[in-house]
C-alpha cells in the first residue's frame, strides 16, 4: 500500500512502498538489482569475468605504470575484500602481475599482462554496446540531471553518515 505524497507530489507506480519506507531509496535499489542484473548477463555471455574482475582489467588497461591496490579500490568502487579477492583470482589466471610496492614494502601494485590485455579488448566492444544500449535512452540533459540529483541525495547520506 503506497502512503500518500506531500501536497504536490505525486507517488509513481514503480515505488508504492509501505509507510515510513523510502521511494527514492526503493526505486534505488530496484535500479541497482536491473542494472546489476544486465552488466553480469553481458559478461556472463563473452567471458569468465566477475564485474570486480572486469573494472580492475579496465583500469589497469590503458595505464602505463603499475596501480596501487589502494588506487584500484577507489577506482573500481567495490569494497576492498572484494577488490582483493578480485586480484587474487585474476592473478592466478595470468591476467595481471603483482608487484611489491618499492615505496611502502605493505603495499601491493598491479599491471595488466599481455593476456589480460587480450582479456579486455575481447569483451570492451560488447561492455560499451551495453553502456549504450542502457544509457542512450538518456539525453545529455537527462544525464546531467540524474548525476545532479544523486549528487544531492549522496551529500545528505554523507552529512547524516558523519553525525
Amino acid at each position: 500500500m503506497a502512503i500518500a505524497p506531500k501536497k504536490g507530489l505525486e507517488v509513481s507506480p514503480l515505488v508504492a512502498h509501505p509507510p515510513g519506507a523510502s521511494g527514492v531509496h526503493l526505486l534505488a535499489s530496484r535500479l541497482k538489482r536491473m542494472l546489476d542484473a544486465d552488466i553480469n548477463t553481458t559478461l556472463s555471455k563473452h567471458c569468465d569475468l566477475s564485474l570486480p574482475q572486469w573494472r580492475i582489467l579496465a583500469v589497469l588497461r590503458d595505464q602505463p605504470k603499475p596501480v596501487s591496490q589502494k588506487k584500484l579500490v577507489v577506482e573500481i568502487a567495490f569494497a576492498q575484500g572484494q577488490t582483493s579477492r578480485a586480484l587474487f583470482a585474476l592473478q592466478a589466471d595470468g591476467l595481471i602481475l603483482a608487484s611489491q610496492s618499492k615505496a611502502d614494502r605493505r603495499s601491493w601494485n598491479y599491471s595488466i599482462t599481455d593476456l589480460g590485455r587480450k582479456q579486455i579488448d575481447t569483451i570492451l566492444p560488447h561492455m560499451e554496446a551495453r553502456r549504450d544500449a542502457v544509457e542512450g535512452v538518456l539525453d545529455r540533459d537527462e544525464i546531467a540531471q540524474f548525476e545532479a540529483t544523486v549528487a544531492k541525495l549522496l551529500s545528505v547520506l554523507i552529512e547524516r553518515a558523519q553525525s
